[in-house]
């Protein structure tokens, strides 16, 4: 019942586009797929994917399993992500596993979630450039 319900919903927000609710495009359970997507909506990956994401809004699914770099400007990590991530506002639930670094300029982690790797708060410049960002062990004098 639940998946008809979310079925539904889908077809309905098709039905409304003219209203720009934008539908999730989803890499389902069953699927893996090897290579780069790049969207301008919000993808959904509950399937196994190697390769590179950039789009506007990224969901890892509990069974979703990712391996490679992620951009996109909300990153909801609920599964696994397996390289490096950019992202304006992210979210890592406690079922989550992320390995790898991490850019950021809004961080949220729930108790219990698995990091592996740098977080990294990064502003962005006025003009919408990336700041320079300095590694963590030359700031904290671990190069010695």
């Amino acid at each position: 019942m639940k998946n008809y319900l979310r079925a539904l919903t889908l077809k309905w927000n098709r039905f409304k586009r003219r209203s720009q609710a934008p539908v999730p495009s989803i890499i389902s359970a069953s699927t893996k797929l090897k290579g780069d997507i790049l969207s301008a909506d919000i993808l959904q990956i509950d399937g196994k994917l190697e390769g590179d994401i950039h789009c506007t809004e990224l969901i890892i699914g509990l069974n979703g399993q990712v391996q490679g770099k992620v951009y996109a400007k909300n990153l909801s990590i609920y599964g696994s992500l397996n390289g490096h991530a950019e992202a304006d506002v992210m979210f890592i639930a406690s079922s989550a596993r992320m390995v790898g670094n991490v850019l950021h300029k809004s961080l949220a982690i729930e108790p219990g979630a698995y990091i592996e790797g740098n977080c990294i708060h990064t502003p962005r410049a006025d003009n919408g450039a990336k700041a320079v960002v300095t590694p963590l062990h030359a700031v904290n004098g671990l190069n010695k």
